[in-house]
Formats: structure tokens, C-alpha cells, sequence
């Protein structure tokens, strides 16, 4: 789930693994130091918003995902019925597959 910063609140202890991504622009994960878990994301690409993985809310109410990207590289048993725009890269820089 992606979250412009200023809505995210971190607290405790990270680590972080840096890479380039296809794009050239450098990707940040930010993960648990004791249980290797990702806790979320971020991208010089889109430096102002931060990606949380839905598995760390413990909310059962969290709203099911509108938008699916990287389809192209996504596993071809995956499928997410509440989606509504589909991208084959990221939504940022791509044109949707399908919308609606």
C-alpha cells in the first residue's frame, strides 16, 4: 500500500537494503532488525510517498487494493477481484492495462 510520508508513523528499530531499480533510481527497504520482516519501501523515483506492505496492518477493516502494478512480472495465479486499474510497471510512469 503506497502513503504519501506525512501520514506514516514509524517507530522502533530499522535496517535498510539499498538497490537500483530497473528505472535507475534507487529503492530503500526498510526492515525489522530482529525477524527480517519488510516494513515499508521507498523510492527516489517518488521520493514524497512510502509503500507499507498490507501484511503489517493488523486491521481486518483495511480496504482491499483499487489499483494492481508490476503485473508484469507478478505470478500468473495471482488475481485481486476489488481491482480496478491494472499497470504492467509502476503507475507512475506506465499507461494501465485496463481500467474499471
Amino acid at each position: 500500500m503506497r502513503w504519501e510520508k506525512h501520514q506514516v508513523r514509524l517507530e522502533g528499530q530499522t535496517k535498510v537494503y539499498a538497490r537500483k531499480a530497473d528505472s535507475g533510481f534507487e529503492i530503500r527497504y526498510f526492515f525489522c532488525p530482529n525477524c527480517g520482516s519488510t516494513i515499508f519501501a521507498e523510492s527516489d523515483r517518488t521520493p514524497e510517498f512510502c509503500a507499507v506492505p498490507a501484511g503489517c496492518f493488523a486491521d481486518p477493516g483495511l480496504p482491499a487494493p483499487t489499483i494492481s502494478v508490476w503485473e508484469g512480472s507478478m505470478h500468473s495465479w495471482l488475481a485481486v477481484a476489488s481491482v480496478a486499474e491494472h499497470y504492467r510497471e509502476g503507475a507512475t510512469r506506465d499507461v494501465p492495462l485496463s481500467k474499471g
